[in-house]
């Protein structure tokens, strides 16, 4: 899985993900993306392995620029 970043659609970027190492909590991933399409992209290149709960927000955070 550590190919992961290097196959996102140069509309999306990943922050950061943490996991919890006992595994009894989920873990979490941020990314930034453009479109619905980019979170679709991530759902199909887990599919099989991991399940995602998506949060989207409009804003937040600190300016990327």
């Amino acid at each position: 899985m550590t190919a992961f970043p290097s196959a996102l659609p140069d509309t999306c970027k990943l922050i950061g993900s943490w996991n919890v190492s006992d595994g009894e909590a989920p873990g979490v991933m941020v990314v930034e993306a453009d479109s619905f399409s980019d979170i679709q992209f991530i759902n199909t290149y887990y599919s099989g392995w991991l399940n995602f709960d998506w949060h989207p927000i409009n804003t937040g955070g600190v300016p990327r620029s």
